[in-house]
């Protein structure tokens, strides 16, 4: 998941209102059309990719920051800055980023800059410059755009890293109360998956990110490469491994050709 973080403690961004302005500001569907390719991503309204457990599948979590410029200019001049007048230069900061994902973050900005009338430069950062500030507690890093992938394939390793205390400078009491209570908890499956649902519905609602897109990771076999994890295709035509079994490697063959 590619998405914005700022630092929410200090002006502009300890305002909620800027927060969903710029939320509101981003085109997601031009982007990954236009720059990214359908093939490659799609548009990410929170930061669980459907599919992932306890992920929103039917576009549950989309209004909390959908594309809409008309609602974003509100937002901002609710803020106190009617038209942009007034609003600070920003600088947003990217982790050495590749070529590809430069053009994206240059695209999200020219969105945000466009509807909002707000100016934006981007800034692609040593990557060890960009993490320490990042890090750093109070954060030095007052606007920047990163990306995120599991490591496990549980809703606490792309929740968890928003508990505060972490890399955000983010701090929701609920929020932090909810990952924490479901993070350990065993023998209720149907309530811990609720637990992380409510958790991720108050981070867009709250505007802890701003989530731009989910990058797919595909893996070609050949049709003569089998085994029990390789599944048939699903509604929209993808075979493979899936998630769920994403640790399979023992029981695949090779069938003969």
């Amino acid at each position: 998941t590619d998405y914005l973080l700022f630092d929410t403690f200090n002006p502009p961004f300890d305002n909620l209102d800027v927060r969903k302005a710029f939320a509101h500001a981003v085109d997601r569907e031009a982007i990954v059309t236009n720059v990214y390719g359908e093939v490659k991503a799609m548009p990410a309204y929170a930061m669980l990719m459907p599919g992932f457990p306890s992920s929103s599948t039917k576009g549950e979590l989309n209004e909390y920051q959908a594309y809409d410029c008309d609602l974003a200019k509100e937002h901002l001049a609710t803020a106190g800055y009617p038209d942009g007048e007034g609003f600070p230069k920003l600088e947003m900061w990217l982790r050495d980023e590749a070529p590809a994902l430069q053009a994206v973050f240059q695209a999200v900005a020219a969105s945000i800059s466009q509807c909002l009338n707000v100016e934006i430069e981007v800034s692609n950062k040593d990557r060890k410059v960009y993490t320490d500030a990042m890090n750093a507690k109070p954060t030095g890093l007052q606007f920047g755009a990163v990306s995120y992938g599991m490591d496990y394939l549980d809703p606490t390793n792309m929740l968890g890293i928003w508990v505060f205390g972490g890399r955000h400078s983010w701090k929701n009491d609920e929020f932090d109360q909810l990952i924490n209570e479901a993070t350990p908890l065993v023998g209720d499956p149907e309530k811990r998956d609720q637990l992380f649902r409510d958790a991720e519905r108050i981070l867009v609602d709250d505007v802890g990110g701003i989530f731009i897109d989910h990058r797919w990771q595909g893996t070609l076999f050949q049709p003569w490469v089998q085994g029990d994890c390789i599944r048939e295709a699903d509604a929209i035509g993808i075979m493979g491994e899936h998630w769920g079994n994403d640790s399979c490697v023992s029981n695949k063959y090779i069938e003969k050709h």
